[in-house]
């Protein structure tokens, strides 16, 4: 369980549903089960990610915006996205815990992993933040595993309400790493993306699936998803 205190330190704005309540009850419940003390599951406190594998994903200049919005006290990306003193080292210790863990995982020191973390990452675009997100995290820990571990083959599982459409166009024209996105049909909720016919291009056309979904659907239509489709 991939966890550190400034998960929680990261605030966009009072009342905000994106709020490090999130993580307290999650962390709750945890502790009241038996995972911590029969040892089946182990904190690990993460490091951050150098400049250089955000990149990556993420233009410098994008980076450093965000860096020097957050070293001044906060800022707007969007109306709704915004970030504090706190939010570009979050990030970085977000997108650290992702590379960190599946290279736990590939080294054999770990069967699996949850990154308990906040600022979620799916909607950050190349150079711009967006849904309250603003370091990719998923995608910089893709790309970690198909540039410097070596996989040729990667899936990503989107079951967010939303469509990731920042990961989804990381890896639009690559075959490396698979896309499925999973997520409540575009034309009724934010971002407006992740139809059907989005489908890759080039060498990654056919390695990008969204299965959008009616709204208020139930278990019938996961089970559906996960087990059929």
């Amino acid at each position: 369980l991939v966890f550190h205190e400034l998960f929680t330190k990261h605030v966009l704005s009072p009342g905000h549903p994106e709020s490090p309540r999130r993580l307290h009850a999650a962390l709750d419940a945890i502790k009241k089960s038996d995972m911590l003390d029969s040892g089946g599951v182990n904190i690990l406190q993460p490091r951050a990610a150098h400049p250089d594998e955000v990149r990556t994903v993420h233009s410098g200049k994008y980076l450093e915006e965000v860096k020097r919005r957050s070293e001044s006290g906060g800022g707007y990306f969007t109306l709704d996205t915004s970030v504090n003193e706190y939010t570009f080292d979050a990030a970085m210790y977000a997108a650290g815990g992702g590379i960190q863990t599946v290279d736990r995982i590939l080294d054999g020191d770990a069967r699996n992993s949850f990154i308990l973390c906040r600022p979620p990452g799916h909607h950050a675009e190349y150079d711009k933040a967006l849904g309250f997100c603003f370091i990719n995290n998923v995608a910089v820990a893709a790309r970690h595993l198909v540039s410097r571990r070596g996989l040729n083959r990667v899936l990503i599982i989107d079951y967010d309400a939303h469509h990731g459409n920042g990961t989804q166009n990381a890896f639009y024209s690559e075959k490396e790493v698979f896309y499925v996105g999973i997520h409540q049909d575009g034309r009724t909720l934010f971002p407006g993306t992740g139809f059907v016919h989005e489908r890759g291009e080039g060498e990654g056309e056919g390695y990008n699936v969204n299965l959008p979904m009616y709204p208020g659907c139930g278990d019938t239509s996961y089970d559906l998803l996960f087990r059929k489709i």
